[in-house]
């Protein structure tokens, strides 16, 4: 019997691909793709291309085969032979899929080690509930990049991938409901109307998840309400989310902690960068200032690609002169600008969700030398209580601004740490706070640096 929500087959427009077709049945008959494989004799693989428009004029043999295992007769077998002839004959056009995977960055390197974790985490044949794993990381660090990388690769095991963005540092992130309206929509083109309910929503991507191996990408999660009710009870496929914040509610999570890339790397994509100004463009540059250049940006791929972008885009310039404009701490993140490419901008909403006291701390660290910071150095560079600055280093570390940095001391990223120094520019000075500031840090340091030193933080 169908369910109210789903059209038949035969009421599909008659253009409607093979893969579409084949996709409509085998869900109306509650099929696994490894259940018609096995009644088919057509393996899962081959059936996966099908549905997913890989292959989308296969041999008519394979249809009757495909046709005999679904018991299909009448009007259903021949519109299903007819799409697979259309296909052949190239008449038949996919229409346009939905919530797709970007398109892999242009010039990814390195990260071998954080892209075979992931893959172990979304091997499709692995046994077990749904992987769940959230990729967290200062901003610019190149998350999402990470992401559509690995997926992308991982992409033929899966009957499906699809990708959502949802928005969280926009001034409209995604609310729970229209996000699942859209990846039940995208997961299930048979669906004529979607239920209303939230709970028969998520019934319905419970079912569609258990019936395929899925792929789910969720890009720039807000929080752990944000995320729960797009996460399906069972199935074999994976979800890989990710977010600034922790997300430290999601149970069961696998976490992968983003960090900046080795300088072998960064010299490798500034390499790759220079070259795209002109064949040869890159044999002039010497090995040292490319490396430099890196050390300025930070290893942080944003501000890589925004120098080199700079660099391309001025065809005049060179890297030395680049390096020379960049020694400035307080202004480097103003001229790592290339067009709409700029690194500050992505820092400026997680600065605009901190409170008052948290953007202070984020200003005056940008006063002192080095990333380091503890939360006594913290309620120093406050004036304040060490519970109220323990807390306003929680923000920071909340939104992807610093992380651990061992001995129970914690590090400001090297692009917020920028970020800092350019706010410290900007509005310490004109408050008149920098000397203020150095000259609590260099007292604290004074009275507390040998308690610091041997893991014993306190006030001096």
């Amino acid at each position: 019997m169908s369910r109210p929500w789903t059209r038949s087959p035969s009421e599909r427009d008659a253009r409607t691909s093979v893969g579409d077709l084949l996709r409509d049945h085998r869900v109306r008959q509650d099929l696994t793709l490894e259940n018609l494989a096995a009644r088919s004799g057509i393996s899962d693989r081959a059936i996966s291309d099908i549905e997913r428009g890989v292959s989308r004029g296969p041999r008519k043999s394979t249809v009757q085969l495909l046709s005999d295992a679904l018991g299909l007769r009448g009007e259903d077998r021949t519109a299903l032979l007819r799409a697979a002839r259309d296909g052949r004959s190239g008449r038949s056009r996919p229409g346009p899929r939905l919530l797709p995977l970007p398109a892999v960055v242009r010039h990814f390197v390195g990260r071998r080690a954080e892209t075979a974790y992931l893959a172990g985490q979304l091997d499709a044949e692995r046994a077990g509930p749904p992987s769940l794993t959230v990729v967290t990381g200062a901003p610019g660090i190149g998350k999402t990049a990470l992401a559509v990388a690995s997926a992308t690769g991982l992409a033929r095991a899966y009957d499906d991938t699809f990708f959502l963005d949802l928005r969280a540092l926009t001034l409209r992130p995604r609310d729970p409901r229209p996000a699942l309206r859209h990846l039940v929509r995208a997961a299930r083109p048979d669906v004529d109307r979607l239920p209303a309910p939230l709970a028969d929503l998520r019934a319905l991507w419970n079912e569609t998840f258990v019936q395929r191996r899925i792929l789910v990408v969720l890009d720039d999660a807000r929080d752990e309400p944000q995320v729960r009710p797009l996460l399906p009870d069972a199935g074999r496929g994976a979800l890989l989310i990710t977010s600034r914040r922790p997300l430290a509610g999601l149970e069961g999570a696998h976490r992968l902690d983003l960090p900046a890339l080795a300088e072998r790397e960064s010299v490798a994509l500034l390499r790759r960068l220079v070259e795209d100004v002109g064949p040869g463009q890159a044999l002039g540059v010497r090995a040292s200032d490319l490396v430099t250049l890196a050390r300025l940006c930070e290893h942080t791929p944003l501000a890589l690609r925004a120098a080199g972008s700079r660099i391309a885009a001025r065809r005049g310039a060179s890297v030395v002169d680049l390096n020379r404009r960049l020694q400035s701490r307080d202004r480097r993140l103003a001229v790592l600008t290339a067009g709409d490419l700029k690194p500050a901008a992505v820092l400026e909403p997680s600065y605009a969700q901190l409170s008052p006291t948290a953007r202070i701390l984020l200003r005056r660290l940008g006063a002192i030398e080095g990333t380091t910071f503890c939360a006594s150095l913290a309620a120093v560079l406050l004036d304040t209580d060490l519970w109220i600055a323990e807390d306003a280093v929680d923000e920071l570390v909340e939104v992807g601004f610093a992380g651990p940095g061992g001995g129970g001391a914690f590090e400001v990223h090297g692009l917020v740490k920028l970020y800092a120094s350019t706010l410290h520019a900007d509005e310490g000075r004109a408050l008149g706070e920098g000397a203020r500031v150095a000259a609590r840090a260099r007292e604290w340091q004074q009275f507390a640096g040998r308690d610091e030193a041997r893991g014993e933080v306190r006030l001096g």
